[in-house]
């Protein structure tokens, strides 16, 4: 009887692991849209050369420039630009060993005309990011939730909630 007991213990406790390892259904649905969402998300274009962006969205109302070290190799010195237009914002890094020259690195949009796969605009609720993606991996005061894809190096989605509804979307593309 007690080796029966025993082995039924073990046998529960396994059962119990392997389900606690396996991600539930709705969890592998969440990362599947988050992965869209990152690598698609945006119903604009946007490009990836200044041409392609001056081409998709107009010239923008102005333009940063600005340096930094390259974080990978000691006195290498890249290049950020930042072009901003009503409602968007979108950042380019140039860098001497950036493939291709130009990168996009980050995209901010605060305005409901730009429009995003599964409906989450500026103006969406907070309930319907989690209807979508599900809880947040991280968040602050309950108003920037972060959703983090890693495929390679990882890219971050955030958004911005004021008053129970996205005020600001930002997509970071090789968060670094």
């Amino acid at each position: 009887m007690k080796h029966i007991l025993t082995i039924t213990t073990l046998l529960v406790i396994y059962a119990f692991c392997v389900s606690a390892q396996e991600p539930s259904d709705s969890l592998i649905i969440y990362n599947e849209r988050l992965q869209n969402y990152i690598h698609a998300g945006f119903m604009f274009k946007l490009g990836k050369t200044r041409e392609e962006l001056y081409q998709n969205l107009g010239r923008p109302d102005s333009i940063a420039v600005e340096t930094t070290n390259n974080c990978h190799v000691e006195n290498v010195v890249d290049t950020i630009f930042t072009y901003n237009y009503s409602g968007i914002t979108v950042q380019t890094y140039k860098g001497k060993y950036v493939n291709g020259g130009t990168l996009l690195t980050k995209v901010i949009v605060t305005d409901s005309l730009y429009k995003n796969i599964y409906d989450l605009n500026v103006g969406s609720s907070e309930n319907e990011i989690f209807s979508v993606f599900g809880p947040p991996k991280k968040y602050k005061n309950n108003s920037i939730y972060l959703y983090e894809v890693i495929i390679g190096a990882p890219d971050g989605l955030l958004f911005y909630i004021e008053k129970g509804e996205i005020i600001k979307i930002i997509r970071n593309y090789y968060n670094d």
